[in-house]
């Protein structure tokens, strides 16, 4: 029988998981708490660039030096795009200001830089993401992201290697560390043109994720999130729709996590000390 537990929140999710362990308490909330921050935010982070990267805009621009417009993932950004007499190596720029809040309540301040080695669809290329003063929901985000086009996989996909080694500093000044290396696999809504349906090109798009991160919290504690079913994930979903990952603390595997059979919503699965629960994630 399962158990239904209500979270509000992935921070609050992995809170559960914490007040679910018996010993050492103060370490496993924090390796808890951490551990949802670092995915979060980067994964935050590899959402802007890629959709931006997708942009109609984006790809019209070649040929011009320098062009501004608002982003339409969020059009309280402005974006900057900046060529090198007309072609690559191109600088995009995403200004978040002082503060721009989405329609799911993700407050972005701050610079995102992209360096395009190439276009963004052609294999072989690659994009060095980084950050200038750079905040998600007040956690503030320093260092790279490396993301490569693999070109295509066996069943005609393109693959995105995306790598991640960086620093998130928490409100309270506590810095975690924290590195990722993924494969996304863009499954659906490729051949979805940009115009004439605008923003609803990119609803139709579903990535599969696979890969591990790692990390260490602000007091010295490290973690693992591995993917053991590739995570599915439709970009105007808000959560996860499918896979599961294993969470591991100080070397020790401690929970499962299955996020579905596709459904957009909001429950998830934990399995954890021989028992299940449906986590309803608000």
């Amino acid at each position: 029988m399962y158990k239904t537990i209500r979270i509000c929140g992935l921070i609050a999710f992995m809170y559960f998981l914490w007040t679910s362990c018996k010993k050492d308490k103060a370490d496993y909330r924090l390796l808890a708490e951490e551990s949802a921050i670092a995915e979060s935010v980067s994964e935050d982070v590899f959402k802007v660039v890629d959709h931006e990267s997708k942009n109609g805009q984006y790809n019209d621009q070649v040929g011009k030096t320098s062009y501004t417009y608002l982003s339409s993932l969020d059009t309280c950004a402005v974006v900057t795009l900046n060529t090198t007499a007309g072609g690559f190596p191109m600088t995009l720029s995403i200004d978040f200001g002082s503060g721009c809040t989405d329609m799911y309540g993700t407050v972005r301040k701050g610079v995102i830089q992209c360096v395009f080695k190439g276009p963004y669809s052609q294999a072989g290329d690659s994009v060095i993401v980084s950050t200038d003063n750079y905040y998600v929901n007040n956690y503030r985000l320093d260092g790279t992201h490396i993301i490569v086009n693999k070109g295509r996989n066996g069943n005609g996909h393109l693959e995105f290697s995306v790598d991640v080694n960086g620093t998130i500093t928490k409100p309270n000044g506590g810095i975690i560390s924290w590195q990722s290396t993924r494969t996304n696999v863009w499954v659906a809504g490729e051949d979805t043109k940009w115009v004439p349906l605008g923003w609803l090109s990119v609803c139709d798009d579903i990535y599969e994720i696979t890969g591990y991160g790692t990390g260490v919290t602000s007091d010295g504690h490290t973690f693992r999130l591995d993917i053991t079913q590739p995570l599915v994930k439709k970009i105007c979903c808000y959560w996860l729709v499918q896979g599961k990952v294993a969470m591991q603390v100080d070397g020790t595997h401690v929970a499962d996590i299955d996020y579905g059979d596709g459904t957009c919503d909001m429950t998830a699965t934990l399995t954890y000390g021989g028992n299940t629960y449906v986590v309803v994630i608000q």
